[in-house]
């Protein structure tokens, strides 16, 4: 029996929520049930209302309250779960905002515009294709991975 990492598999957001924790050094928490469709003894509950009490997300629903643990997190996202989580240990860190836009497909008006920015001026770049961010292209494992290491080796 052959373990796998899965490197080109898309990473979900209850998998994003541990990751997030134990590289940021973000202690999980005894769960309270604060999301709907995440029960107190789902294996990723500590981690996902940790960062949710760290402020790092808000869940996928406001009404009703939930985080949708099983779905899979876009590099929008994750451009957003980084900084919010990289800031927690960097409280220099602060959002940067060019008038100039450094991805071709993440211009000025993009909602996460700032953050991957923000990122790419840190020297956190990846892409999915040249000059490229596909914002709404699911994260992989691989490029997760990636992310965090060059964080962790600043």
């Amino acid at each position: 029996n052959i373990l796998t990492y899965g490197t080109n598999d898309n990473l979900t957001r209850g998998q994003m929520a541990v990751v997030l924790s134990k590289s940021f050094s973000i202690q999980p928490v005894v769960p309270t049930g604060i999301f709907t469709d995440v029960s107190a003894s789902d294996m990723f509950a500590p981690y996902i209302e940790a960062i949710y009490l760290k402020g790092i997300t808000s869940g996928c629903s406001i009404s009703p309250k939930m985080f949708c643990p099983t779905g899979f997190v876009t590099n929008s996202q994750m451009s957003v779960f980084v900084y919010r989580a990289w800031k927690e240990n960097n409280s220099s860190l602060e959002l940067y905002n060019p008038s100039v836009q450094t991805y071709s497909d993440v211009p000025v008006t993009h909602w996460t515009f700032q953050y991957f920015e923000t990122l790419s001026k840190e020297g956190v770049k990846w892409y999915c294709y040249l000059n490229n961010m596909c914002p709404e292209n699911n994260i992989k494992r691989s490029e997760i991975s990636h992310i965090i290491n060059f964080i962790l080796s600043k």
